[in-house]
């Protein structure tokens, strides 16, 4: 019988870190990472040995990660692109990634444009606490 676990994790070292102990007691078939479709073939990449912070580089320069925006997922991200080669070697776990690749931006942009009027807002003295 097939099992499903679902790892549900903050975007924080310490949450992902946790994660992998809980990957490194189980033989899974598949993971699916939550990051968008457009990056699966670089993380099966990392999975295969390439060095993550390489192919994050790459993924860089083709558009598919912003800096400074997203380099706290990234950053926490790593307990898990550290264990992907040993869970494919081990395992012969396949790596999927399933979102969509516009919500990926969209979340960003909509982060980025909440941030930009909390900035504002807080400059000009119109936070209200209530709110």
């Amino acid at each position: 019988m097939k099992e499903l676990t679902n790892l549900i994790t903050i975007n924080t070292s310490y949450s992902k870190e946790k994660a992998v102990e809980i990957l490194k007691k189980n033989d899974y078939d598949c993971i699916f990472l939550d990051l968008a479709r457009n990056q699966e073939d670089f993380m099966r990449a990392i999975a295969e040995g390439a060095d993550y912070e390489f192919v994050i580089e790459k993924m860089n320069e083709l558009g598919l990660v912003k800096e400074p925006e997203d380099a706290q997922d990234y950053k926490a991200a790593k307990p898990l692109f550290e264990i992907l080669p040993s869970l494919k070697a081990n395992y012969n776990t396949t790596i999927y990634c399933y979102k969509k690749d516009s919500s990926l931006f969209l979340s960003r942009d909509i982060a980025l444009r909440i941030l930009l009027l909390l900035t504002v807002r807080g400059r000009i003295g119109v936070i209200k606490t209530d709110e």
